[in-house]
């Protein structure tokens, strides 16, 4: 095991390399440990000493920053540790292994998240929605759409990793704080999508679930009893 946790740390220290990401081809308990071990506490590590140092330097986005604490301890662990990571998981990275099902459902999932912002902008998103489902079922439109899926697949990556960070915008109150700060208001979120990314297609959707999971259980547990 000891040899699996360094060579997982190797692959990662070699990431940048790497023509794209490669699957795991561990047993279900050592990926669990590889992700709960080496990838839940780097996440942690870097998403919240990134958090701490944000915002000790800029006061303002701590001050606009919603306080959870008066979900109740309950309402937040249900919130961030349940709905969050299926939800989420399912809306940005149940896709990066592509299928027509899990395309149409995980568009369907971005879209809704659509309505807090504009219900306008969630109708819109729900028209385009259909008319690609539709368009997805032609054999001709679905291959070539597939294969432009494949060839941008960093690319696709790197969006999902952005648009993952900034829908946790919502997570501030945007009129106390100002649009040049919202990179840094979510660095935590966009680090830990990098990580997530490479779980879910190295290890599997699941996985990624499990590592959302841990580390928002991780910000709970220090929201509610080291803040």
């Amino acid at each position: 095991m000891i040899q699996l946790l360094k060579n997982e740390l190797k692959y990662l220290s070699t990431l940048h390399q790497v023509n794209f990401l490669s699957k795991s081809k561990t047993k279900w308990y050592q990926s669990f440990i590889l992700v709960i071990f080496v990838y839940g506490i780097i996440d942690v590590i870097f998403s919240f000493s990134s958090w701490e140092l944000v915002s000790f330097a800029f006061p303002i986005i701590e001050e606009a920053d919603y306080d959870f604490k008066s979900m109740g301890l309950r309402a937040a662990l249900i919130g961030a540790v349940i709905w969050a990571p299926l939800y989420e998981e399912s809306a940005f990275r149940l896709v990066l292994k592509f299928s027509r099902s899990r395309w149409n459902f995980s568009i369907l999932l971005l879209v809704l998240l659509l309505a807090p912002i504009s219900v306008y902008l969630m109708f819109i998103g729900l028209a385009i929605w259909v008319a690609l489902g539709i368009l997805l079922m032609n054999r001709y439109f679905y291959s070539k759409f597939l294969f432009g899926l494949l060839k941008y697949k960093k690319l696709i990556f790197w969006v999902i990793v952005f648009l993952f960070g900034f829908i946790h915008l919502t997570n501030f109150d945007l009129e106390l704080l100002p649009i040049y700060f919202y990179p840094l208001a979510v660095l935590p979120q966009l680090i830990g999508g990098v990580f997530l990314g490479v779980v879910r297609i190295r290890f599997g959707f699941w996985y990624g679930v499990l590592l959302h999971a841990f580390t928002n259980s991780i910000a709970i547990i220090a929201t509610f009893y080291l803040g």
